[in-house]
């Protein structure tokens, strides 16, 4: 029926977008002397100093500027 194909699509949602990366919401993980903490940009910074534009904040609560440049780094070694 009808109804039956409408609450199918329903279910099934929108198909997650892919996040570039860079773009906020971008997840990484970078190592730090403690191990290795999962990131996500949260913001992005126009004319930050160094380029480092990029807010991201790990999962334990720290923040760290970063470049485009250093987190395309990062997704090459993950």
């Amino acid at each position: 029926s009808a109804a039956a194909a409408a609450a199918g699509r329903k279910k099934r949602g929108r198909p997650k977008k892919q996040v570039s990366i860079g773009d906020v919401g971008y997840t990484f993980r970078k190592r730090f002397h403690e191990g290795w903490f999962t990131g996500k940009v949260v913001k992005i910074r126009p004319g930050a100093e160094n380029d480092k534009d990029r807010r991201c904040r790990y999962e334990d609560g720290d923040e760290e500027d970063l470049s485009l440049e250093e987190l395309k780094i990062l997704a090459s070694k993950d």
